[in-house]
């Protein structure tokens, strides 16, 4: 199993991720990537609750879709969603990134990315992948795992 740290300086949260990452077999790793098979654009945003973050999350996936589908080539919100676990199970790169404290998988396949939140497993993102715009994000570590 191949580590690469993809940030130009190593973070504590990479050394350390590394090091766990590194840690794991390859089938407890497959395992913590096919947990986000369970993700959701529905599932509220960690300590959200009630009527008013679903109401949130649905928001959300609709902007997104209003924002990317057509872009991406999707007709409908469902082909949209289901787009994003086709991804997810057979992407052609997955990395481990974390931003204000929060880690993410970003799951890329082509010219396309899915980002699911990895305590909520919430999907947050789905949109055309674009690797200049994408290593600009500031993060606090990178760790490419597949």
């Amino acid at each position: 199993m191949q580590f690469e740290i993809s940030t130009g300086r190593a973070s504590a949260f990479s050394l350390i991720s590394q090091d766990e990452y590194r840690a794991l077999t390859r089938e407890e790793l497959n395992n913590r990537i096919k947990a986000h098979l369970g993700s959701d654009w529905l599932r509220p945003a960690k300590g959200d609750k009630g009527v008013n973050a679903y109401e949130k999350a649905e928001r959300d996936l609709k902007k997104h879709y209003i924002d990317h589908g057509n872009e991406l080539g999707y007709k409908s919100l469902e082909q949209y969603k289901k787009a994003v676990y086709d991804i997810i199970k057979s992407p052609d790169m997955v990395y481990i990134d974390r931003r204000k404290g929060k880690t993410f998988y970003n799951f890329i396949k082509g010219d396309k990315i899915v980002i699911s939140e990895d305590d909520s497993l919430r999907i947050v993102s789905f949109y055309p992948f674009n690797q200049k715009r994408w290593e600009s994000f500031a993060r606090e570590g990178l760790i490419r795992i597949f």
